[in-house]
C-alpha cells in the first residue's frame, strides 16, 4: 500500500486535519504571536478550566503505553506500531526539539510575564516557562491518535480519534503551555510520524500473520 492509498483510505481524517492546520496557518497569519495568544486567553469559564485541565492528558506520553497494552488483546502489530511510533516521537520531541534545537524557545508564561501582562491561568496547573516548540503533548496525541485511526475500519472512529487529537492540542493553548505555531508544529511532525510508520511497517510486516494474533487470538 502506497502512502497515496493510505491518504485516500483514511480521507474522513485526513480531510479534517488538513481544515485544522490550515484554519491554524490562517490564525498566525493574521494576528501576531502575542496578540494571537492573548486574544484566545480572553475565552475562559469555569467548566473548560476543569475539561482542559485533564482532557490536556489525552497527550501525555503515558497513552502510547496505554495503547501498547491494550494492542496486546486486539492486534500484535497495533503494539509494535504503537511502540515505534512512541519511541521515534519520544527522539524527536525530547531529544532533537526540546533538546537540541528549540530548547530556549520561551512558552506563553515566560513571555507575558517579561511583558508585564497578566494570563489566565487555571488553577493547580504547573506552568513550564521553556522547550516551547514544538508542542510535546500536541505531537504525541497526533501520533497516537493517528496512527490508530490508520487502523481503524470505521469512519465514526477514525473522526472520533481525530478530536481526540485536536482536544489535546487546544488543551495546550488554552492552558497557556503553548503558543498557536507550537501545536500547528505538533500535529504536523506527529501525523507524519504515524503515517511513515505505518506506511514503512506495512511494507516490511505487512505478510506476517502472527502480527495480526492477539493474546486473545494467540498463534496456533
Amino acid at each position: 500500500m502506497t502512502i497515496k492509498q493510505i491518504l485516500d483510505n483514511n480521507k474522513i481524517f485526513v480531510m479534517p486535519f488538513l481544515i485544522f492546520i490550515l484554519g491554524g496557518a490562517f490564525f498566525l497569519a493574521i494576528y501576531p504571536l502575542e496578540e494571537g495568544h492573548l486574544l484566545l486567553n480572553k475565552y475562559h469559564n469555569d467548566f473548560f478550566d476543569s475539561f482542559f485541565k485533564y482532557a490536556t492528558y489525552l497527550g501525555d506520553g503515558i497513552v502510547f503505553g496505554i495503547a501498547i497494552v491494550l494492542g496486546l488483546f486486539i492486534r500484535y502489530r497495533i503494539s509494535l506500531y504503537a511502540a515505534i511510533t512512541g519511541l521515534l516521537t519520544l527522539f524527536l520531541i525530547s531529544y532533537i526539539s526540546k533538546e537540541l534545537l528549540f530548547h530556549d524557545y520561551p512558552r506563553p508564561a515566560n513571555v507575558f510575564r517579561n511583558l508585564d501582562i497578566q494570563l489566565h491561568y487555571v488553577k493547580g496547573v504547573k506552568m513550564h516557562m521553556i522547550s516551547s516548540f514544538p508542542s510535546g503533548h500536541t505531537t504525541t496525541a497526533f501520533a497516537l491518535y493517528t496512527l490508530l485511526a490508520l487502523f481503524c475500519k470505521r469512519n465514526v472512529a477514525k473522526l472520533s480519534l481525530f478530536f481526540l487529537a485536536v482536544i489535546a492540542g487546544l488543551s495546550r493553548v488554552y492552558l497557556s503551555q503553548h503558543f498557536v505555531k507550537d501545536i500547528e508544529a505538533g500535529a504536523i511532525v506527529g501525523f507524519i510520524t504515524a503515517l511513515l510508520v505505518y506506511y514503512y511497517m506495512n511494507k516490511k510486516t505487512g505478510k506476517n500473520k502472527k502480527l495480526d494474533k492477539s493474546l486473545l487470538n494467540p498463534v496456533n
